[in-house]
């Protein structure tokens, strides 16, 4: 949501008491106008409905539109070689490196 007025959502305050300690500025994030941490459910149901970014179906799970190109390439996926995995998994063309 492009927030140039300045509109405050409905979790603003929620995402100010969730926000972490350590910070998007250690991670290189810099200049994030807003940061939502970890919030509860309701809480992104509210912002989800207020931003009208998707919709609630009637039983409740959100159904977004993400658009046309939404799939990550095979050759993006990593899968890492371990004892406990590497007989349930195919290491064919895709899972090799």
């Amino acid at each position: 949501m492009n927030n140039i007025l300045d509109i405050k959502t409905p979790t603003q305050p929620e995402a100010a008491a969730y926000k972490s300690d350590y910070g998007l500025e250690n991670h290189g994030i810099t200049n994030a106008r807003m940061v939502y941490w970890s919030l509860p459910s309701e809480a992104l149901y509210e912002e989800i409905a207020f931003r009208n970014e998707a919709k609630i179906s009637r039983l409740g799970p959100v159904v977004a539109n993400t658009g046309k190109h939404t799939a990550r390439s095979a050759n993006d996926k990593f899968i890492v070689k371990e004892p406990d995995t590497q007989d349930k998994i195919w290491w064919g063309q895709y899972n090799t490196i």
